[in-house]
């Protein structure tokens, strides 16, 4: 049973394996500081015990999906400083143990999902103001 996943700055490149959302027992998934240029696979909605997941600086692209609001233990989303775009997607605030939200540093547009205000335990949130209204 894997429960942590810590590839912080290994220089790993290319797609993010879809396969990570098999590891139904995972708990931290750090793969910061890499170069995937690529999206986050939709089947990280399916890691339902995910308490962590950090991808800050490395170079994500494509939209955040919408499956992340799947992850009702999820406690801190690191996905600042990549080049996700599109809206920030409203099932986050399903997250209902969400402490740590960070999507500075990206090309998100549109409005702050209003179902984020549910989240009773956010206690840090950033984001972009000049293109999330």
């Amino acid at each position: 049973r894997v429960t942590k996943i810590d590839w912080g700055s290994d220089g790993l490149r290319g797609p993010i394996p879809k396969d990570f959302g098999k590891l139904d027992a995972l708990e931290d998934l750090r793969l910061y500081s890499n170069s995937f240029e690529s999206s986050i696979p939709q089947e990280f909605g399916d890691l339902k015990e995910l308490k962590l997941l950090d991808f800050h600086n490395s170079k994500l692209k494509g939209n955040i999906p919408s499956t992340l609001g799947n992850l009702k233990n999820l406690k801190e989303l690191r996905l600042e400083n990549n080049e996700l775009g599109g809206q920030l997607p409203s099932g986050l605030g399903n997250c209902d143990k969400l402490e740590n939200l960070n999507v500075s540093g990206n090309k998100l547009t549109g409005v702050i999902p209003s179902d984020l205000g549910k989240l009773k335990e956010l206690s840090v949130l950033h984001f972009e103001k000049k293109h999330l209204i």
